[in-house]
């Protein structure tokens, strides 16, 4: 059964993304550069997911208030802001994003929200979750690679944002 985020599977391009079932690459160790590439692809393509749920949203959930599609529109260039701010840090660093297949598990995980509330919830996790991971991130690579390291601290900052505006509607 289909739910209501994967009847509407975008189109995942410059991505490389397995099929349902099959394995992906494991994660290199983070203290690698292969490490480093991986998690740059792994949460670029995190950024890419959400922006496409928060794009969809309104079409999926019709009825929810004007003020809650609002957010997730904005919700959804900040999102596709923060793929390309890791994209162009990929790029610079002249490594290819669709080198390695990565899995839209994410994505599909949308499905079990069947309102828009619980989608609010559950993106609101989500945004919190990526506060943390983008603050870690950013703490690991401080010395060895500042640049990518101010990419992640930017993502985070944000996250922190987006997290107290869906605070500031109540959801």
């Amino acid at each position: 059964m289909t739910g209501k985020f994967s009847g509407f599977m975008p189109e995942w391009s410059p991505f490389s993304v397995a099929d349902i079932g099959q394995k992906i690459p494991k994660l290199a160790p983070v203290h690698t550069l292969d490490g480093l590439q991986d998690r740059l692809r792994f949460v670029a393509f995190a950024e890419y997911q959400a922006a496409k749920a928060f794009g969809l949203a309104p079409q999926i959930f019709p009825t929810a208030p004007d003020t809650w599609k609002n957010l997730w529109i904005k919700l959804a260039q900040e999102e596709e802001r923060h793929t390309q701010l890791l994209l162009n840090r990929m790029n610079e660093l002249g490594w290819a994003v669709g080198s390695k297949r990565v899995s839209d598990a994410l994505f599909r995980s949308f499905d079990r929200c069947t309102t828009a509330a619980e989608f609010n919830i559950f993106m609101t996790n989500a945004e919190a979750w990526g506060q943390e991971s983008g603050e870690k991130f950013a703490q690991e690579l401080s010395e060895r690679d500042p640049e990518t390291a101010k990419v992640f601290a930017k993502i985070a900052e944000d996250e922190r944002l987006h997290v107290q505006w869906a605070k500031d509607l109540k959801i």
